[in-house]
């Protein structure tokens, strides 16, 4: 699964800068070094702004004692679609800004959401300075609304499956 990974990456970083040279060849080096330079103030411009309005959304729902999940994830959308318009090239840039739109952002939302809904598996990982380093899988539980009223016990709690 690395390895397919790794490709991936490699593969998209060299579409990328075969774009940009024909983006180059086309407009002028020069604009196509502002442009670049031009998206990248502008997804560190919506980092900013949408995680902040995140943040202040997810506190107002937990304000009201509820669960923001469709919160989360779209803060957490928002905050990716920041990264990829701030990534120089122009095919990540699009991906970026196809996030931005609502529509599309729900698409994906839902697709995160089922995902976790059906209990599929996550993995976890650690970088360190001696190389990445697996450490276990999980699988999404369904969250529980609570009234705050229980105590918490052993049992109360979500074993992971390890």
């Amino acid at each position: 699964m690395f390895l397919v990974g790794l490709f991936l990456l490699l593969l998209a970083t060299v579409v990328e800068l075969y774009v940009i040279v024909q983006v180059a060849q086309a407009i002028g080096g020069w604009e196509t070094f502002g442009l670049l330079v031009l998206q990248g103030l502008i997804g560190s411009w919506i980092i900013k702004i949408q995680g902040i309005a995140s943040i202040q959304r997810i506190g107002r729902a937990l304000d009201q004692r509820s669960v923001p999940g469709k919160d989360l994830v779209d803060g957490f959308l928002l905050m990716t679609a920041g990264f990829l318009i701030m990534i120089p090239g122009f095919i990540s840039t699009g991906f970026g800004l196809l996030l931005l739109l609502p529509p599309s952002r729900a698409l994906v939302r839902r697709f995160l959401s089922n995902r976790f809904k059906h209990g599929s598996f996550g993995r976890v990982f650690i970088a360190t300075s001696h190389g990445t380093r697996y450490v276990g899988r999980f699988r999404a539980q369904p969250v529980q609304e609570t009234t705050g009223h229980e105590e918490e016990g052993p049992s109360s709690r979500p074993e992971l499956p390890g």
